[in-house]
C-alpha cells in the first residue's frame, strides 16, 4: 500500500476507487501473456483517466447508483413497477403524468444529498433562465452538505468563471459556501440557498416566487412545502426532498407515505457487486425472509417505490437503500443493525420510516383501522358519546362502542372530513395547524348541537348509554337572565315547539373525568396495546382490541400525528381529548337494559 488513496500492484500504482476495481497480480500476468505489456500500460492509463474524469466532471462522467434510473423514470413519466424489484402495484395501475413531487427516503450514507445536487444542476444547465431553490436546516448544514454537492456537480469550466459583469455570479469557498447564498450561471439560470431557520424568522423572506426545481432536506416545515408546492407546480417544476428516518419521520414526510400505495418492493438482502462487468446481484438475507417486515409487502421484502394519496397522483416516495452506495461503508452500517429491532434496520439500511417522530402513540397503525362494514351491528354495542365544546370553533365529538368481548370500536366522529373538512393539517408546529373542519359552519347554539347529534344518531335510534362533556367547559357558567347556568344545564334542556311539545330530547350528560396530557397518553396507549404484542405479527391470537372506522379520518390523523408538544394549543389535540377521556373512564359492555358502573369520575 503506497498511501491511503493508491495501491501498487505489479509495476503500476493504481488509484483506489470504490466502483473501478484494481487488478490482481495473477490477472496482470495472464493478460500480459495474452495481449502484451503495451496493452497493460494502456489499460492502466485508461483506468486512471476514467477515475480522473469522474472526479473532475462528475455531472458528465459520474457513476450513478441503480435506484437513480427509477428516479429518472418517475420524473420522465415512464416508470413501470417491477422493472427493478418486485411489483405489488394494483393490477390496473398505470403511471399518469410525470412525478413532480418526490421524497428520497435514504438509509444512512445512501447519498441522497448528492442526488439532489446533481438533479438541481442538470435542470439549471439544461434549462436556460431556470431557477432552483435548495433548502437546508440552517447556514451550517447548507454550506457543509447542500452547497458542497451543488458545487461538485457544477461543470469545471463554470467553476473557473467566478463572477463576471452583472449577470454571472459564481463565488464559492468550501468553508463559507456560495457568496450571499446564491449563484448565477452564464445561461441566466440561478440558484438560491435559503434555510428553514430563516423561514421561521420571516416566512415571506424565503418563500419567493416560482421556480423550476426545489430541493429540501430532512426537517422541512410542512407549512413551507405547502406554500412552495403551489409556486413550483404552477411553473411546471419539480420538488425533490431527502430524508433519513433515524428517530422516526416528520409530519412533512407523512404526506408522502401515510396511506400511500406501495408499487414496488425489494428483498431485504445484501448487494453483491461485480465491478468488472458493472453488474450486481442479491446477496445474503439481512432480515428474516419468511416474515412480513412492512405491511403490504411480501415476506422478507421492503418498500422501494410508493405513490402518495395526495398530489393528484404525482407525489411519490422512493427509497435509496444504503447497500446501493459503494461510496459509503456499507459493511459497517449493516453490522450496526445486527441484533437490533426490525424497525431499526428498516430505517437505517433501507430508508423506510416506521414511526412518526415524537408522536404520542407509536403503536397506532394500519392494523387499528377498519372499514365501516367490519364494525359489529350497533345493537350489539354499548355506545358512549364524548363532546369537547369550544366557543370559537366547532365542538369535536366521538362515538365509541364496546362489544361483548370488551373490544372498543370508534364508530363516528364529528366534524368528519367528508362533510366538514380536516380538523387539522400539516403545519410548521409538531401538532399541525387548524383545518377547515374547526371553523366551517361554526357558531352553533346548544340547540343546534342537540339537533345535530339527534340526526347523527339516526333520530335517536342509537342506544347511547352514556354522554360525557369535557370537564372544563362542563363546569363553565353561562350568564342568563335568571341565574348562571352551566353547559350541562343547557344541554339537558329539551327543545320544545311553540306549544311546549318536546321535539328533541335534552341530553342525559355529565362532566367527564379530568385528564392531563401525559396521563392521557398512557390511557390511550393502554387501549392501543391491550390484549396483544405490537412487536409480533398480527394474528387471530395476537390482535388489537381497539379499532377506528376508516371514515373517522380526523381521529386517525390525530392518532398518527399528535405529540402533545404544543400543549393546550395543539391543532390535533381535540380528537385526542375525546378519546383519552373515554379511555380513562374504562368504558365497558353492558347488556341491553342493564345498569353498570365504570372507572373514572367527574371533576364537577
Amino acid at each position: 500500500m503506497m498511501s491511503e488513496a493508491t495501491m501498487k500492484v505489479g509495476p503500476w500504482v493504481w488509484t483506489v476507487h470504490p466502483t473501478v476495481p484494481i487488478p490482481s497480480d495473477a490477472w496482470l500476468r495472464e493478460m500480459g501473456a495474452q495481449k502484451g505489456a503495451s496493452w497493460l500500460h494502456e489499460f492502466h492509463a485508461r483506468r486512471e483517466r476514467a477515475i480522473a474524469e469522474e472526479r473532475h466532471d462528475p455531472l458528465t462522467y459520474g457513476w450513478e447508483q441503480p435506484p437513480m434510473r427509477l428516479l429518472r423514470a418517475l420524473l420522465a413519466g415512464t416508470y413501470s413497477p417491477g422493472t427493478f424489484g418486485v411489483s405489488v402495484a394494483p393490477k390496473d395501475w398505470k403511471m399518469g403524468k410525470p412525478c413532480n413531487d418526490i421524497v428520497l427516503l435514504g438509509g444512512n450514507g445512501s447519498g441522497k444529498t448528492e442526488v439532489q445536487g446533481k438533479i438541481a444542476m442538470e435542470v439549471l444547465e439544461t434549462q436556460p433562465g431556470s431557477e432552483a431553490r435548495c433548502f437546508s436546516q440552517n447556514e451550517m448544514t447548507s454550506i457543509r452538505y447542500i452547497q458542497r454537492a451543488l458545487y461538485k456537480y457544477m461543470r469545471p469550466e463554470l467553476r473557473k468563471l467566478k463572477s463576471q459583469g452583472t449577470t454571472i455570479k459564481i463565488s464559492y469557498k468550501e468553508a463559507t459556501g456560495f457568496s450571499e447564498n446564491v449563484f448565477i450561471l452564464p445561461n441566466r439560470s440561478a440558484c438560491l440557498l435559503p434555510t428553514y431557520k430563516a423561514y421561521e424568522q420571516d416566512k415571506k423572506s424565503v418563500e419567493g416566487g416560482e421556480c423550476d426545481v426545489l430541493t429540501w432536506d430532512e426537517e422541512a416545515p410542512a407549512e413551507l412545502l405547502e406554500t412552495a408546492r403551489f409556486r413550483v407546480h404552477k411553473k411546471g417544476g419539480v420538488m425533490l426532498g431527502g430524508f433519513t428516518p433515524v428517530g422516526g419521520y416528520t409530519e412533512t414526510v407523512g404526506q408522502y407515505i401515510e396511506g400511500a400505495v406501495i408499487l414496488e418492493v425489494i428483498p431485504a438482502r445484501k448487494v453483491v457487486w461485480d465491478w468488472w462487468h458493472r453488474t450486481w446481484t442479491w446477496g445474503e438475507w439481512l432480515m428474516p425472509k419468511d416474515r412480513e417486515l412492512v405491511k403490504g409487502c411480501p415476506p422478507g421484502h421492503v418498500p422501494l417505490v410508493v405513490q402518495s394519496g395526495g398530489g393528484n397522483g404525482r407525489r411519490y416516495g422512493l427509497c435509496f437503500p444504503t447497500m446501493f452506495n459503494p461510496y459509503t461503508n456499507v459493511e459497517a452500517i449493516a453490522e450496526s443493525v445486527q441484533g437490533k429491532p426490525a424497525d431499526f434496520a428498516l430505517e437505517r439500511l433501507w430508508g423506510w420510516p416506521t414511526k412518526l417522530a415524537r408522536k404520542a402513540f407509536p403503536n397506532f397503525g394500519e392494523w387499528h383501522i377498519v372499514e365501516p362494514d367490519r364494525i359489529p351491528p350497533l345493537d350489539e354495542l354499548t355506545i358512549y358519546h364524548w363532546s369537547d365544546p369550544h366557543g370559537d370553533r366547532n365542538w369535536f365529538m366521538l362515538w365509541v362502542g364496546v362489544d361483548r368481548n370488551g373490544t372498543k370500536w370508534v364508530i363516528r366522529e364529528w366534524p368528519d372530513v367528508e362533510s366538514m373538512g380536516e380538523w387539522a393539517v400539516p403545519g410548521s408546529k409538531p401538532d399541525g395547524k387548524a383545518g377547515s373542519g374547526q371553523t366551517m359552519g361554526h357558531g352553533k347554539s346548544f340547540n343546534d348541537y342537540k339537533r345535530l347529534v339527534r340526526e347523527i344518531e339516526a333520530n335517536g335510534t342509537w342506544d347511547v348509554r352514556d354522554r360525557r362533556l369535557d370537564p372544563r367547559p362542563a363546569g363553565t357558567s353561562v350568564p342568563s337572565d335568571e341565574e348562571a347556568r352551566t353547559y350541562i344545564d343547557y344541554l339537558q334542556d329539551p327543545i320544545r315547539d311553540t306549544d311546549g311539545k318536546i321535539t328533541v330530547p335534552g341530553w342525559d350528560v355529565m362532566a367527564g373525568a379530568d385528564c392531563g396530557i401525559e396521563e392521557g397518553k398512557q390511557w390511550v396507549n393502554n387501549w392501543l396495546t391491550a390484549g396483544w404484542n405490537p412487536a409480533e405479527p398480527v394474528t387471530p391470537l395476537n390482535c388489537p382490541k381497539f379499532y377506528v372506522s376508516r371514515k373517522c379520518e380526523n381521529l386517525i390523523w390525530s392518532l398518527r400525528t399528535w405529540t402533545g408538544v404544543d400543549g393546550l394549543k395543539g391543532a390535533s389535540k381535540d380528537p385526542i381529548d375525546c378519546l383519552k377521556g373515554l379511555a380513562k373512564m374504562d368504558i365497558g359492555h353492558l347488556p341491553p337494559g342493564a345498569l353498570g358502573s365504570y372507572g373514572g369520575g367527574a371533576a364537577y
